[in-house]
């Protein structure tokens, strides 16, 4: 996990936990101590947790988890070529789990314009009133084919 320099490591159980940073002992939640490699440690509550716990332990996850993702996960690269780039949107776009459209014109930005020229055909949602059409109007049935009789 260091050679990946993971950011964020989520304990399940206490003694992974415990183990991973050399604590006697762990609350729930985010743990003061970093790792060796210097990610934060994070530990769920336990099973038997009151509700009150899990529910601030998870809010806590959720403002943790928010603050990794919202960081740069990808540095800017020049582009060779139009499908360098579309090459790079569809990446970015699957590991943010999103649609490759908005991605383009996030990525899109004045230094590939001005490496690579105006964007050769705009994203289908900057040209259609529905930003998220439905798979049948991108996949239009097609006639039925002659079955044998």
């Amino acid at each position: 996990m260091a050679q990946r320099e993971v950011p964020l490591v989520i304990g399940v159980f206490r003694h992974p936990v415990e183990a991973l940073l050399g604590l006697k002992n762990s609350k729930p939640g985010l743990q003061e101590k970093p790792t060796s490699w210097g990610a934060s440690v994070f530990r769920m509550p336990g099973p038997y947790a009151k509700a009150a716990e899990v529910q601030r332990v998870l809010i806590e996850l959720r403002h943790v988890s928010r603050a990794i993702i919202t960081e740069p996960m990808f540095e800017p690269v020049p582009y060779g070529s139009w499908v360098d780039f579309y090459k790079a949107v569809l990446v970015v776009a699957e590991a943010r789990g999103e649609h490759p459209d908005p991605r383009v014109l996030k990525m899109y930005t004045e230094d590939v314009r001005r490496s690579l020229g105006e964007l050769p055909t705009p994203p289908w949602h900057a040209q259609a009133p529905d930003p998220q059409p439905s798979v049948k109007s991108l996949f239009p049935r097609r006639a039925a084919l002659p079955g044998p009789d």
